[in-house]
């Protein structure tokens, strides 16, 4: 058979998993075959991650950081949100932040709606036309 050493090779992801209930999400932190469900089987679970502010105001977040080390030395990919997490626990470095709005291509050039018909206004009126929309006769 030989061919591709990576046939049947399975890639690790590290990853979240939804549970708790309604409005009240609580996340395990845990490696799995990148293809497996989000809730299905996984291979082991190395942290926990509570993002809702408890009493003290605070998200909780545990990470058995030896495991994590591991499973990252062995080629298991953190997802976007578990790359953000680690890297905020010190274990990664933080990701790249991506621009969560459009940037204007021109920020200097914001005109609104009544700018842009005033301008419009001024135009025809440069041209010889009366607020009608009809030229203007002279008597």
């Amino acid at each position: 058979m030989g061919g591709n050493s990576h046939f049947g090779a399975r890639l690790l992801r590290i990853r979240l998993a939804r549970f708790g209930r309604r409005n009240l999400p609580f996340y395990r932190i845990y490696v799995a075959n990148s293809e497996s469900p989000r809730d299905g089987k996984h291979l082991e679970i190395v942290g926990t991650f509570d993002p809702i502010p408890q009493i003290d105001n605070n998200k909780h977040l545990t990470l058995n950081i030896e495991r994590i080390k591991y499973w990252l030395s062995v080629g298991a990919q953190p997802s976007d949100r578990v790359a953000y997490l680690l890297g905020r626990a010190g274990v990664l470095p933080m990701p790249p932040q991506r621009p969560s709005f459009k940037m204007p291509k021109n920020p200097e050039k914001k005109y609104t709606k009544y700018a842009k018909a005033q301008r419009q206004y001024e135009r025809m009126q440069a041209q010889g036309f009366a607020a009608s929309g009809l030229p203007e006769t002279e008597e």
